[in-house]
């Protein structure tokens, strides 16, 4: 046998001898349990406790917060371009909202259902409290493919302006008659919140003709999507009333489509001042107590954060005016609406409508 043959017998031997030692080792500390002392397996057992306790910790907040979205899946935000957050620079109050909600961990999504431009009637025909009617009779015929003209009006027959926007948060898909379609806006030229002509598209797949009468309901998703939801209306600054009367009125017909359960807040006209607004914020504060929210007057009454106050804001404030650091043109600007988003969460917990 040559050296190298002799060095792998060597090596081989040697291998065995490792493997031998090692498995040797292996069975004494096996039956000693030498790394096994009681604290070690004492800290095993509380490691598996933890974690079987998170787990069940979180199984718990999950199915808690499953049921208290079935019992209430979310926020809707109704109004007009102060929902929608007109001049906001991308900050609006449910925004503002549903960040504040997250941030103490309520587990509600908020739905921004404001439209710019919209008056007090279109707002709340969107949700169905006073319903869009078909204006004038007319005929359902052609195809899917086809647009038909009509003409739409509050149930009393006053104007409205629904689908004017981009945005129309729960107005299409609508029925009307038992046919679903969707309706489209086409703006008049001298003023993009006024409607020139609407159109429908039927969606039912079929060719026949349906006539269609004047007084007829157009059913809007709004109608039906929202009943078990926290609703809040703003509504007041956008015209679509003849006087605080009137307003009063419509904000009862929002009460009676969402305010039997509780669930709800009504936001206070933002614009004018404390004389202009004292008789109705009273009237609506008897009706609906810490449920109506005077938005002006808080945001009269302290400091929104981010703003800066001249003497000419506080002389504002002084008579219930929203001030002009809080607002851009007619509507509110960043910190108005921070501010707004943050009144309304206080609100929303010191009714103890909103649950984690």
């Amino acid at each position: 046998m040559d050296n190298n043959g002799r060095k792998n017998i060597i090596c081989i031997v040697i291998i065995i001898v490792l493997l031998l030692l090692c498995a040797g080792m292996f069975k004494f500390f096996d039956n000693q349990k030498f790394w096994l002392t009681d604290d070690f397996e004492k800290r095993i057992v509380e490691y598996n406790d933890n974690v079987a306790q998170e787990k069940a910790k979180n199984a718990e907040s999950k199915a808690r917060r499953e049921a208290i979205l079935e019992k209430t899946p979310g926020i809707a935000c109704w109004g007009d371009g102060f929902t929608y957050g007109t001049y906001g620079g991308g900050i609006n109050y449910p925004a503002v909202l549903e960040d504040l909600l997250e941030g103490e961990e309520y587990p509600y999504k908020v739905s921004n259902m404001g439209v710019f431009g919209e008056n007090s009637l279109t707002v709340l025909g969107r949700m169905g409290a006073v319903p869009f009617v078909v204006a004038e009779d007319f005929t359902v015929n052609g195809t899917s493919e086809d647009l038909i003209d009509l003409k739409i009006t509050s149930e009393g027959g006053q104007s409205v302006n629904p689908c004017m926007q981009e945005v129309n948060p729960g107005f299409n898909p609508c029925v009307v008659n038992g046919i679903k379609c969707t309706i489209y806006g086409e703006t008049d030229s001298s003023d993009p919140t006024k409607p020139k002509a609407y159109y429908l598209n039927r969606e039912d797949g079929k060719q026949n003709d349906i006539d269609i009468s004047a007084g007829t309901v157009i059913e809007t998703s709004g109608s039906k999507d929202y009943d078990n939801y926290i609703n809040i209306i703003q509504i007041g600054d956008g015209g679509g009333y003849a006087n605080d009367n009137e307003l009063a009125e419509q904000l009862a017909r929002f009460f009676e489509r969402f305010g039997n359960d509780g669930k709800y807040v009504i936001l206070g006209r933002i614009g004018g001042s404390e004389a202009q607004n004292s008789a109705l914020d009273a009237q609506l504060t008897a009706q609906y107590g810490a449920h109506y929210v005077n938005i002006r007057k808080l945001l009269c009454s302290q400091n929104a954060e981010g703003a800066e106050y001249t003497d000419s804001d506080k002389a504002e404030m002084a008579q219930g005016i929203v001030p002009a650091c809080l607002k851009t043109e007619n509507y509110l600007n960043k910190y108005g609406y921070n501010a707004v988003g943050k009144i309304v969460f206080d609100r929303l917990k010191e009714l103890g409508i909103v649950e984690k």
